[in-house]
């Protein structure tokens, strides 16, 4: 399946979570040629939670716990909306400052794709059962050599890296002599991630109660940066995060202009001091400023977050500072349109002279 499906991150029943997003997927098309190349696509292992769902006849959460967590000693795990409820609250970036993310939605349909939580100490036992196929001297009822073959690569993502079966593979520790074998991934207000270092026989994990799309960056790099450090080597330089500043400054920016546009035309309206123009003269301008305000406003709106894999609606979610300014730059340009109307019909009635 493809990216954006529409059908993750929602907050249906959750006796019908897999039901209804399947249901959904039916207006979806496949990618076309599978296998040819990479999308990341968390529709994919929804699909697969379904199946479980369906052969089994059991809830996918009870069937993880039951084949997966229980046998690594994961007990403490959160997969269901009632435990997530217990959680303290993760935080998104508001301005650049965390702030605390009260009520973060939870997808029922989620823990097959990413909605899992709980402790470090669960993540680290399944970290460990990559490195060793088992844990504690347990080993889930898995085939022999299953999770080698999710770390193979299965389809390229650039020279030096590859995806494999839910794991990236690549070669930036290679100059420490071993492989990097890991995968991050958030839902509203938290991040994690686990790095593997096969031929160091070691691994990492990392929680964070933070997160935010124009940040992804920089909260994947810690813990890739730590994993050098535990292969023996010295992190990259940070050169993320500048982006983000900058985005809200252009929005704001932006927003600024057009009010003062639409204020400026709007006092000269009131004050009668537009200049006269023919008809058509004057209609061509006003439908040139309605372009460029739809235009603008357009980008802002649907155009910036559709260019990130969002909606104006998962903006407002993830980074509701540069939603409320994309609105705001919406907003603005929409009454400069309809002031630069209003100066166009003044500018072909203008008022009689005594």
């Amino acid at each position: 399946m493809p990216e954006d499906t529409g059908v993750t991150d929602r907050t249906a029943p959750p006796g019908s979570a897999y039901a209804q997003a399947v249901a959904d997927l039916d207006r979806v098309r496949p990618v076309a040629a599978p296998g040819a190349r990479h999308q990341y696509s968390s529709a994919n292992y929804l699909l697969l939670g379904a199946v479980v769902e369906a052969a089994t006849g059991r809830p996918f959460t009870d069937v993880l716990a039951e084949r997966l967590l229980d046998p690594i000693g994961a007990v403490d795990t959160v997969a269901t909306p009632a435990q997530a409820a217990a959680v303290p609250p993760g935080h998104r970036y508001v301005f650049g400052r965390p702030l605390a993310f009260a009520d973060a939605p939870y997808d029922p349909a989620g823990p097959s794709y990413g909605y899992i939580g709980g402790p470090v100490t669960d993540l680290a036992r399944f970290a460990a059962l990559h490195l060793n196929d088992r844990v504690g001297g347990q080993t889930p009822p898995l085939e022999p050599g299953a999770l080698a073959r999710t770390h193979t690569p299965q389809a390229p993502v650039s020279p030096t890296a590859a995806y494999g079966l839910g794991w990236r593979v690549d070669e930036r520790n290679a100059d420490l002599g071993t492989t990097t074998v890991w995968h991050g991934g958030a839902v509203s207000g938290y991040h994690a991630i686990v790095v593997l270092l096969p031929e160091r026989e070691r691994g990492l994990v990392l929680v964070q109660n933070a997160h935010g799309p124009f940040q992804d960056d920089l909260v994947v790099g810690t813990g890739l940066g730590a994993a050098r450090i535990l292969a023996g080597g010295e992190p990259a330089p940070d050169r993320g995060g500048a982006g983000y500043p900058a985005l809200l400054a252009g929005l704001g920016a932006v927003a600024a202009a057009a009010l003062v546009l639409g204020v400026r035309d709007a006092a000269r309206m009131w004050t009668g001091r537009v200049r006269p123009a023919a008809p058509a003269r004057a209609a061509a301008g006003a439908a040139l400023w309605l372009a460029g305000c739809a235009a603008v406003g357009g980008a802002a709106a649907v155009g910036l977050p559709a260019a990130a894999g969002f909606d104006l609606a998962d903006v407002l979610l993830w980074a509701p500072d540069a939603g409320w300014l994309a609105g705001c730059v919406a907003a603005a340009c929409a009454a400069l349109g309809a002031v630069r109307i209003g100066v166009a019909v003044a500018a072909v009635r203008p008022r009689a002279r005594l």
